[in-house]
């Protein structure tokens, strides 16, 4: 009985044809970067946000355990110019990592965002460098809108008048000019592009006699 070999011819393939197939892959490769680089960045200001909601909370996490805390009578109140002359947003947070409410649980590098070095202790957390990636506006109080921005990543500019108002997004960090955080009065958080983060469309405060509290921020330390 004889068997029958089916031979086959191997080929590889030709110099036009691994070019091909090079330009395919890089043209896929152009289109999806943008995609994918835009998914990170819309990650790491979703995760913004949840950070930015947390902090709300924290500053009235650590009123309960220390009334002195935000300088109120007692009870949760809002961080005031009179009570923090230094504008200094960084100097604020470093009380409430050392309340003793939280035992510890809050470390300095939860205020660091994407583009920040994390501090590590407190005195990296005061050393001058870019370590909080976050403002608070000062004066907030219960009169005012719900929706009145209390805390917002620092890339967010103002235009330096009594109003305080967002005059878009400035490219540095924590997300240059791709996005920035802003947690309103009544807890609320969102993420506003360079279009909607003008004044004309957001209003820092809405009322006038507000000032910052900013560290190392792009915006300005205004006065009452």
């Amino acid at each position: 009985m004889s068997m029958l070999w089916r031979q086959y011819r191997k080929r590889a393939f030709t110099l036009i044809e691994l070019l091909v197939v090079i330009a395919i892959i890089a043209l896929l490769a152009a289109i999806l970067t943008p995609a994918i680089s835009k998914a990170l960045v819309r990650g790491r200001l979703t995760q913004a946000v949840g950070n930015g909601t947390g902090l709300y909370k924290l500053m009235f996490s650590a009123e309960l355990d220390n009334p002195m805390q935000l300088k109120a009578k007692g009870n949760a109140d809002w961080p005031k110019s009179a009570d923090w002359p230094s504008g200094d947003s960084s100097a604020f947070f470093a009380a409430i990592v050392t309340n003793t409410v939280f035992g510890g649980a809050i470390s300095y590098n939860f205020f660091a965002l994407s583009g920040i070095e994390a501090a590590q202790t407190e005195a990296e957390f005061l050393d001058g460098k870019i370590r909080n990636a976050w403002c608070i506006a000062l004066d907030v109080s219960d009169t005012m809108p719900a929706s009145t921005p209390t805390i917002f990543t620092q890339n967010i500019k103002l235009n330096g008048n009594a109003l305080n108002q967002f005059v878009g997004i400035v490219d540095t960090v924590p997300f240059g000019k791709r996005g920035s955080v802003v947690v309103q009065r009544g807890g609320g958080a969102l993420i506003l592009d360079e279009n909607t983060a003008l004044g004309t469309n957001f209003n820092a405060t809405g009322q006038a006699n507000t000032s910052l509290y900013p560290k190392n921020s792009v915006t300005s330390t205004l006065t009452p």
